[in-house]
């Protein structure tokens, strides 16, 4: 648990912890790093429970957004919110950027040494 700047404490929890509450009688997701509990609701999700059950244990910022929830939809879903996801989860860093980088580089490395060696 953290201390939020309210004073109050919040639960952190990992990727891996989510991932475990997949089910339909154990449903979690991750809107913006909030976790929600939404068992209950997603049996009464306006736009059907299967959609909800899609994301189970899984981020669903990007489904949530698309859709152009209502502000109340948005307060609705506050009440579901059971904790954060944690800042610096291991299994979800991207590496994207590295591995480009390295690959450029990599990429001059050999143009340069091509061009050096073949003159």
């Amino acid at each position: 648990m953290v201390h939020s700047a309210c004073g109050s404490t919040e639960k952190v929890y990992s990727h891996l912890e989510i991932e475990k509450h997949n089910r339909i009688d154990d449903l979690w997701v991750i809107v913006d790093g909030i976790v929600y509990d939404v068992t209950t609701f997603h049996l009464e999700h306006p736009g059907g429970k299967t959609v909800i059950r899609d994301y189970a244990g899984q981020d669903a910022t990007e489904a949530f957004e698309d859709i152009g929830h209502s502000s109340d939809a948005r307060e609705r879903l506050k009440s579901f919110a059971i904790g954060r996801l944690e800042s610096a989860s291991p299994k979800k860093r991207n590496l994207g950027l590295y591995y480009g980088l390295c690959a450029a580089v990599s990429m001059f490395l050999l143009a340069y040494a091509t061009h050096r060696f073949l003159r």
